[in-house]
């Protein structure tokens, strides 16, 4: 298969973990693309690591990786997906027998990623219910090296976790998708940009969007819409990072903290709460200067693909 002119294959952490682990090694295209700060929610600092560690989840790691003689493996990895299978409440109905999945959490990719992760942790130790075995499968993040984007990349990544989930007997893929453009829009609330249609309609709901023929305004959300997905809510709190303002100084290579306690100190109101823009944030930074900490809430959109059909 190509990408452009290039030959490309999918490959899993599972079936290459060294390709994996360099291209989180600092230098890789892949490594810097996301903020420092976003990758450490309590859920990703807990769980991000032992990802690899478990074989079947390690099998859902995928990359795509093209030929690169330079390099002493001879690949290169231009793009990963991380993804984790979870248990989604669901009720029966007898009459047709049909699963009714409860609602994606609002804890988004923190809440998928810990009961995912907690599943298979218990499950080496026989502590797993079979009740709460995986029904669902969550995309984590995909990522592109910038170099390779516009190629049909990121549709290759999702069209692989379909069939990765479909393969397992799962009926759905859902992504806490962070829409591209948000950083651009920071003050206006993320239920109201993702009803802002590509033809510049504001809509009333998700459905009208897909009703109207329109699609979304935002690029990553209209792609996952092309391919087949439907915006199913927001995820009010999808990643939660709450740091020290040293240790958020140390993951944004500057104090951005000094002149705002100085400006809220001066405050005769005594603003308990500043906030602050980040770069690469879609929401902005929360900071407490009286406890000296500061605390970042970023809402996604949770997108969610039907697989009922595929394979048959």
């Amino acid at each position: 298969m190509d990408i452009g002119t290039e030959r490309y294959q999918i490959l899993s952490a599972g079936e290459r973990p060294d390709l994996h682990q360099a291209c989180q090694k600092p230098g890789h295209p892949l490594a810097g693309i996301w903020p420092e700060w976003i990758k450490h929610t309590a859920s990703t600092d807990k769980y991000w690591k032992l990802m690899t560690t478990i074989p079947d989840i390690a099998q859902l790691q995928f990359m795509v990786v093209v030929p690169d003689p330079t390099d002493n493996t001879g690949l290169k990895v231009i793009a990963r997906a991380r993804s984790i299978p979870f248990h989604r409440h669901n009720s029966h109905i007898p009459e047709s027998c049909k699963a009714i999945f409860g609602p994606l959490p609002d804890g988004g990719l923190d809440d998928v990623l810990r009961l995912g992760m907690e599943y298979y942790l218990n499950l080496d130790v026989g502590k797993s219910s079979s009740k709460l075995e995986p029904n669902t499968l969550s995309a984590l993040g995909i990522t592109v090296d910038p170099a390779w984007r516009n190629k049909g990349t990121a549709s290759l990544l999702i069209h692989t976790l379909k069939q990765a989930a479909a393969k397992m007997g799962l009926r759905h893929l859902v992504v806490p998708a962070r829409p591209t453009l948000k950083y651009r829009y920071l003050d206006v609330d993320m239920t109201e940009y993702v009803l802002w249609g590509q033809s510049g309609a504001v809509h009333t709901s998700f459905e009208n969007i897909t009703l109207s023929g329109d699609r979304p305004f935002d690029p990553w959300l209209r792609l996952h819409v092309s391919l087949g997905a439907r915006m199913v809510k927001i995820a009010p709190s999808s990643m939660t990072v709450e740091a020290d303002t040293s240790t958020w100084t140390r993951w944004l290579g500057t104090d951005i903290f000094k002149e705002r306690a100085a400006e809220a100190e001066a405050d005769k109101a005594g603003q308990e709460t500043v906030t602050i823009v980040i770069p690469g944030g879609l929401a902005k930074l929360s900071y407490f200067p009286s406890a000296g900490i500061a605390r970042y809430v970023e809402p996604n959109v949770w997108m969610e693909y039907d697989l009922t059909d595929i394979g048959k």
